[in-house]
């Protein structure tokens, strides 16, 4: 755990932070919750606890220097007068946030909400130590997956759910890196009318105008090949785990989560996150209905999968 980050296993729990030009010392206790300030403008208020709507987690973009944008991850405790709802925990990394998030709704007995893409999802600090597999036997968790429906486009199922190995295959196209080729090549592109009117210049023949022609097609389609290997996913589906794999120059990168310790499979922006208490993995780059088809198909292996 970093130095920073509060710790919930003993309360009262004390944060003290910067916010608008402001000192602000937040204490949490077991009952209310205390704000002091220092600074033009200070207000001093006291709420209970059970007045708060839960402890959120969410990811969200901050400015960096030159206009750029760097996402990072927040604990909240949620007020319904948003002026009242107050930050946890920041960081740039996600390491501990799942930690703090489900020690903090445990403390407080209020309800751990996840933010996704499309809404909130609240779990009672009682089920957060449940698998999927437990939430969806107790109704707590809905899987609405129809497998006579095929794939959506870019997702290739390799073999049948009969051998008890399910293979999926995903082709994710990130954007920026689509940009970065484009940019790559487009001196390429635009050197191809110099280059004929240079062969032009020295003396055209056929055979110089197909060595050109075929060395614009062989530089760029290796560069599509290339692009195309380095964001094709792979997931497979055992009894026991799920793991992700994908293709990077430096070798194959796999990551693996037991299926049966799966307590959350959700969607932020275009990332699917698959979460345990111990480990995270997200597969980013997808498209909408991508990212619904496999989180309702990966929840349905989670129940159709032998205790």
């Amino acid at each position: 755990m970093a130095k920073d980050m509060p710790d919930f296993s003993r309360l009262p729990v004390t944060i003290r932070r910067r916010k608008l030009g402001k000192r602000q010392t937040i204490e949490i206790h077991r009952d209310f919750v205390k704000v002091t300030e220092k600074g033009l403008f200070a207000t001093n208020w006291e709420e209970p606890v059970a007045a708060f709507e839960g402890v959120l987690r969410r990811r969200d973009r901050e400015p960096r220097r030159g206009g750029r944008y760097a996402p990072v991850h927040l604990v909240e405790l949620v007020h319904p007068n948003t002026t009242k709802t107050l930050r946890l925990y920041k960081a740039e990394k996600k390491e501990g946030i799942h930690k703090l998030w489900e020690d903090a709704a445990r403390a407080l007995d209020l309800p751990a909400l996840s933010a996704r893409t499309d809404d909130i999802v609240a779990r009672a600090p009682e089920d957060l130590d449940k698998s999927l597999r437990q939430l969806t036997v107790e109704g707590k968790v809905s899987v609405d997956f129809d497998e006579g429906a095929p794939p959506p486009r870019g997702v290739t199922l390799e073999q049948a759910e009969s051998e008890r190995r399910i293979v999926l295959s995903i082709l994710a196209w990130p954007y920026p890196f689509l940009v970065f080729w484009a940019v790559l090549t487009a001196p390429l592109v635009l050197a191809v009318p110099f280059g004929l009117f240079l062969l032009w210049w020295v003396g055209l023949t056929v055979n110089k105008l197909v060595f050109f022609a075929v060395s614009v097609l062989v530089v760029v389609g290796f560069g599509l090949y290339l692009l195309w290997m380095l964001f094709k996913r792979r997931i497979v589906i055992t009894p026991r785990e799920v793991r992700c794999s994908w293709w990077s120059p430096l070798g194959t990168i796999t990551e693996a989560l037991p299926l049966q310790e799966l307590e959350t499979v959700r969607r932020i922006g275009s990332e699917l996150v698959m979460e345990s208490d111990t480990a995270s993995v997200s597969i980013s780059n997808l498209g909408k209905p991508q990212l619904r088809w496999l989180e309702q198909f990966i929840l349905a292996a989670i129940v159709a999968s032998p205790r």
